[in-house]
C-alpha cells in the first residue's frame, strides 16, 4: 500500500477552498456497538450494525479577513454544510470523502509566542468515500471534466457533491456517463446557481461505469469542484 506525505490534501467546505490556510485535518468514523453482556457471559457481547458518525476536525490559521477562516467559520457555527475531503488534492479518480454536517464546534487560539490559530468540527450525518472528478477551471461556454473509470455499474444509489468555488453568471450542470467511454449521456442534471460559494449535492439510483461532470456557463470564467461516489468504490 502506497504511503503519502500529506502536504497536497484539500477540503472544500459550503463551496470554498481555505486549504492553503489550514494545516491539520482529522476524519473519524465510529459507529455504536450496543451492549448486550448477559449473565454466564465471560466478556462483554454487543451488536453489529450500530448507528454511525462522522466528524472532521480542521486546525490551520486564523486569518480575519474577508472570506477567511475566521469570517467564514464563525459564521457557520450551528449550521450545514457540504463538505468534501481529498487527501490526495484534486487529481481526477483519487479519493474524495464526502459528508453533510453542521459546524459544532469553532475555536481560535492566541498564543504568545506563536501564530494565532483556529480549530473547527463539522459533526457530519453520514459520509461515502468516492473519487474525485476534477478542479475545473475554464472560460469557455462549457467544459467536460475528467472521467472516472469506476470498473463497473453501480446498482445503488450514488452520491456526487459539486462545489462553485468561483462564479462567472450562471452555471449549468449535469452528471454524466457512459458504458464504453466514448458515449455519454446525463444521469443527472444538477440546479444551476447564481453565485460562487455554493455547494449543492445530489443522488441517482444507479450509473454506468464511466462518469464525469459536464457544465455550461455564461459571462465569464467558472471553478468547479466535483466528486462522486458509489457502492463499487
Amino acid at each position: 500500500m502506497a504511503k503519502i506525505v500529506a502536504r497536497n490534501v484539500k477540503i472544500i467546505s459550503a463551496g470554498k477552498d481555505l486549504s492553503g490556510q489550514y494545516n491539520n485535518s482529522v476524519l473519524t468514523l465510529s459507529a455504536e456497538a450496543p451492549e448486550v453482556t448477559s449473565y454466564g457471559n465471560d466478556s462483554r457481547q454487543r451488536l453489529a450494525g450500530g448507528i454511525r458518525d462522522v466528524e472532521l476536525t480542521i486546525d490551520g490559521f486564523y486569518n480575519d479577513s474577508a472570506s477567511s477562516t475566521d469570517a467564514t467559520f464563525k459564521e457557520l457555527i450551528a449550521a450545514s454544510v457540504l463538505t468534501t475531503f481529498f487527501p490526495r488534492g484534486y487529481t481526477a479518480s483519487m479519493p474524495a470523502y464526502q459528508l453533510a454536517g453542521i459546524v459544532t464546534q469553532y475555536e481560535v487560539n492566541f498564543p504568545i509566542e506563536d501564530a494565532a490559530t483556529i480549530s473547527a468540527t463539522i459533526s457530519g450525518s453520514g459520509c461515502t468515500r468516492g473519487k474525485g472528478l476534477g478542479y475545473i477551471s475554464d472560460s469557455a461556454g462549457s467544459t467536460t471534466g475528467c472521467t472516472v473509470d469506476f470498473t463497473a455499474a453501480d446498482d445503488n444509489t450514488v452520491y456526487y457533491q459539486v462545489h462553485y468555488l468561483t462564479m462567472p453568471t450562471n452555471i449549468s450542470a449535469c452528471i454524466q456517463h457512459s458504458t464504453d467511454d466514448v458515449t455519454y449521456s446525463t444521469a443527472e442534471v444538477i440546479a444551476a446557481v447564481t453565485a460562487s460559494g455554493i455547494a449543492v449535492s445530489g443522488s441517482l439510483t444507479s450509473a454506468n461505469r464511466y462518469r464525469r461532470l459536464r457544465y455550461a456557463y455564461v459571462g465569464g470564467t467558472g471553478v468547479v469542484v466535483a466528486s462522486i461516489s458509489g457502492s463499487s468504490v
